[in-house]
């Protein structure tokens, strides 16, 4: 939609709100959110009236010579614009969203973002950081500052970044991956989970593809090609993607999927979602099902991530070069993908005695 060139209310392309236009007391015209939501029951009315409000004090201030208030904006409003705009709780899921904001509308709850001072932020990050990671106060700040910036540059609010460059720096992440005995083992106890019985093809599937947990549980049929064996995960899926990523099946992998298959035509063959429960409702949480199964079969120190780690681990081991296990991981920057160089510590040595084995057939005419 072009931009409004007369006073008046309009509906901005990808903006749940009321946009206003009128001609301020510079005598240029003024375009900006009215921050209502055009959805709401009497929103056009309230625009309305928001509208009449600002162009009485614009006559104010060009009359009178009576300065304009400086509009303030609450948090809680530039939170509900950005995640409203950008999906995110679909990028981190419920839970984690509800988490990451509820800590930040405690310390913050019914301010004005004006009134937040940068040392405010800081102050915040020290006494997070008493009881949880970097990564986690990284977030919650991020968050802050990610809303700021996108109300800025897309909304153009006139709104300052308290939380602009406040990051630490986070520690490398663990990296855990298991033998192929003890995978073994872990797919066995899980198969036998009558009460989960679609655990034993989870664990299969992510270590089989080395796809996040997140991504495997998300699965829906019409991405499934039997045929060719492959999977299809969307970008939109995932916040760390930036296009669509093909995922080959090997043959455990597609035992994964004709498990769910037999299931699903059993139970709920209605079902869009490849791991369903009886009624063909997405399984969203398999935590529980998974450390039962981790228990039992007596491995220690093992996460539902760490199967990712482990597929990389059989790849390298399999000498798989870095840019293919790139691929397969779905990186989009090889940077990431050397984080799991050291899970085959041998490659050095091979490369070494590989050099040695060169040297031993040219030495004699290197030395003459």
């Amino acid at each position: 939609m072009p931009r409004k060139q007369k006073d008046g209310l309009y509906q901005r392309s990808g903006s749940p709100y009321w946009w206003a236009s009128w001609i301020g007391a510079d005598g240029e015209r003024h375009r900006q959110s009215t921050k209502i939501r055009v959805d709401r029951a009497g929103a056009q009315q309230e625009a309305d009236a928001l509208l009449s409000k600002w162009k009485y004090e614009a006559h104010q201030q060009r009359v009178w010579g009576k300065p304009q208030e400086k509009q303030k904006h609450a948090l809680k409003d530039v939170l509900d614009a950005y995640m409203a705009a950008k999906g995110y709780v679909q990028s981190f899921g419920r839970s984690r969203a509800a988490y990451i904001v509820r800590h930040v509308m405690e310390a913050f709850d019914g301010r004005m973002i004006e009134d937040i001072h940068p040392s405010e932020i800081r102050a915040y990050r020290r006494r997070r950081r008493e009881s949880v990671g970097a990564s986690t106060v990284n977030k919650e700040t991020g968050l802050i500052s990610a809303a700021c910036n996108y109300c800025r540059n897309e909304l153009d609010w006139d709104i300052p970044n308290p939380a602009h460059r406040q990051k630490e720096q986070e520690p490398r992440g663990r990296t855990r991956w298991a033998e192929r005995s003890q995978i073994e083992r872990l797919i066995a106890v899980a198969d036998r989970n009558k009460r989960a019985p679609w655990i034993g093809d989870h664990i299969r599937l992510s270590v089989f593809t080395g796809l996040r947990a997140g991504d495997v549980s998300a699965l829906t049929w019409d991405r499934v090609d039997m045929q060719r064996c492959l999977l299809r995960i969307p970008s939109r899926q995932n916040r760390k993607m930036k296009e669509d990523r093909i995922v080959p099946l090997n043959d455990e992998a597609m035992k994964a999927i004709r498990g769910r298959k037999a299931f699903r035509d059993r139970n709920c063959p209605e079902s869009p979602w490849v791991f369903c429960n009886w009624k063909g409702e997405r399984i969203k949480d398999m935590k529980r099902a998974f450390n039962t199964a981790i228990r039992e079969a007596g491995i220690e120190d093992f996460r539902r991530h760490d199967a990712r780690h482990t597929f990389a681990s059989y790849l390298l081991n399999a000498d798989v070069p870095m840019e293919v296990l790139s691929k397969a991981m779905g990186h989009s920057d090889i940077n990431t993908t050397q984080r799991y160089a050291h899970l085959r510590p041998t490659a050095v040595q091979e490369a070494v005695n590989r050099l040695s084995a060169q040297n031993s057939h040219t030495g004699e005419s290197n030395h003459d």
